[in-house]
């Protein structure tokens, strides 16, 4: 779905109607599982919502590097992944409180609020436009570099672990159940800080910035997997947490900075999206024979993720 909204935005100039629909698909289809009659309406409903993330991902990411050229790339995704992750952080804490008081429906309605608000603030922010596509000749040139880019996002996301693995993992070693969330919201927590704090950095150092993100990563799934009580996993889990602020704010941030548009971010959301789907196959399928082959999958993909990243340096 990223790059069919990519393809509609470029092609048709669709920016902001297709940022309506996908926020509206994503934000709606949540609430509305309250009032979902059975398990198969409900599975639909959630396929709407990653439909509307789809659709509105890489023209958001396009709104959000034109945005950085004012501000610095890394202060506008850095900033927005900051919010971002204090929306995650208090939003379950708010349906929390309507499941406690009157079940899983009063939970999700108490959502719908918060989606109308949000599309409220959507259509006040309405006026900035990204930049005008590229001629073909200006997307060849611009391949030079995106290509190298691509590659080193698609290694690190193949070695960069889902949560649920690293869950599924704490769980097996004798991690206690409270002990998981908390964990879960450690990384949460972390993975704002350096957001912010790396998208800062990314303003005055560039794609230099970009060195910690596989380093991060490289350490996180080793400690996790072969770590032994909370203290090593808490270290893991923290580092892993930062990676993903990084992935989220100045890796996203680098595609704005290389010059690309909606079309660049669509590219960008597909290439990291399959990666890290064939990634989690491959760690998944490892792990059953040990944690260890699967920690040394990570090991090997951030590592091999540091060769395109030094070739964009040695060019920048």
């Amino acid at each position: 779905m990223c790059l069919a909204g990519f393809r509609l935005a470029e092609r048709f100039r669709l920016h902001w109607p297709l940022l309506y629909l996908g926020y509206g698909m994503n934000l709606l289809a949540v609430p509305a599982l309250a009032l979902a009659p059975n398990a198969s309406l409900a599975g639909f409903l959630l396929f709407l919502e990653r439909i509307g993330k789809g659709l509105r991902t890489p023209v958001r990411d396009a709104l959000l590097a034109q945005a950085g050229k004012a501000v610095g790339h890394g202060r506008a995704f850095g900033v927005h992944e900051f919010l971002d992750q204090a929306g995650a952080f208090l939003g379950p804490l708010w349906v929390a409180l309507g499941v406690a008081y009157g079940g899983y429906r009063l939970g999700f309605a108490l959502l719908l609020p918060m989606a109308l608000l949000a599309l409220f603030l959507l259509r006040r922010a309405r006026g900035l436009e990204p930049s005008s596509p590229e001629t073909p000749k200006e997307k060849r040139e611009l391949l030079k570099a995106f290509l190298p880019y691509l590659g080193f996002v698609a290694l690190f996301a193949l070695g960069f672990a889902h949560f649920q693995l690293l869950a599924l993992h704490l769980e097996r070693a004798g991690a206690a159940p409270t002990l998981i969330p908390l964990l879960f919201a450690l990384a949460m927590g972390v993975d704002a800080i350096f957001a912010l704090l790396g998208g800062l950095a990314f303003d005055r150092l560039g794609l230099k910035a970009l060195l910690p993100v596989p380093f991060l990563a490289l350490l996180a799934t080793p400690l996790v997997l072969l770590g032994s009580g909370p203290w090593a996993w808490g270290v893991g889990v923290a580092l892993w947490g930062g990676a993903l602020g990084l992935q989220e704010s100045i890796v996203r941030a680098g595609v704005g900075r290389l010059g690309g548009g909606a079309w660049a971010y669509g590219l960008f959301d597909g290439g990291f999206g399959l990666a890290w789907m064939i990634g989690s196959l491959l760690m998944g399928a490892l792990y059953g024979l040990s944690p260890a082959h699967a920690a040394l999958l990570s090991l090997l993909a951030e590592a091999l993720a540091f060769l395109p990243l030094a070739f964009l340096l040695r060019k920048a």
